[in-house]
């Protein structure tokens, strides 16, 4: 008979484990150097700096190389203006509150498309060993790319804030918003495990975490 403290080291490390994965599975974060800008027109190839996107669910951020969120707000995936060769993210982000984040389907690249036409490309690529966050952070100087930078910027000295965000496909509530929560759906004649859960009851885009927080400079 094995002994009751080895079972339970091993359930604890299987534990771990388990957790371990689900929070690689809830966050994907991928590095994008800017590559090209197509400005009033005028394109140049002549630039430099990258960011860190982090994709939770349906929700992508800029944040840092850990997935923390660097405050720009968050953009979500817009299906009505994603088809086979794009995915649409539209929401707030350094480029202001309507930003649209167009990549390709493979996520190879990405065009950050402003209101006045102007546009910026990135291609994911193996961050640089320097490249500690995202270089569009307004306001504070980084170990990593500064390409741009805020003109209106405050000039003192920002400190960190936690603040919460509640999922927007769940609303908060952590549950499957397509079976309320039930884990199960009724299916022509029978109740059947749900199709988006899988009856798990849990909202598939935050994991049933509710929402997630991110890091603004305030």
């Amino acid at each position: 008979m094995r002994n009751p403290t080895y079972i339970s080291k091993i359930y604890i490390l299987s534990l771990l484990f388990f957790l371990g994965a689900c929070i690689v599975k809830a966050q994907n974060v991928s590095y994008y150097a800017l590559t090209k800008t197509s400005l009033n027109g005028s394109v140049s190839t002549n630039v430099s700096g990258g960011q860190f996107i982090t994709f939770m669910g349906d929700i992508c951020y800029e944040s840092n190389k850990k997935g923390i969120g660097v405050g720009h707000g968050t953009l979500k995936l817009n299906t009505s203006y994603s088809n086979s060769d794009y995915k649409v993210y539209m929401g707030s982000s350094y480029w202001g509150q309507n930003a649209t984040f167009k990549f390709k389907t493979d996520m190879s690249v990405l065009n950050v498309v402003l209101e006045n036409g102007d546009v910026y490309v990135y291609t994911k690529r193996p961050a640089p060993a320097s490249a500690l966050t995202c270089s569009l952070i307004r306001g504070r100087n980084s170990n990593s790319e500064s390409s741009f930078s805020s003109p209106s910027s405050p000039t003192r000295p920002q400190q960190p804030v936690q603040v919460w965000h509640p999922c927007m496909d769940c609303g908060g509530t952590g549950l499957c918003r397509y079976c309320q929560g039930q884990g199960k759906k009724w299916y022509g004649n029978s109740y059947e495990n749900c199709a988006i859960c899988h009856g798990g009851m849990s909202c598939t885009s935050c994991y049933g975490r509710k929402g997630y927080y991110s890091t603004e400079y305030r």
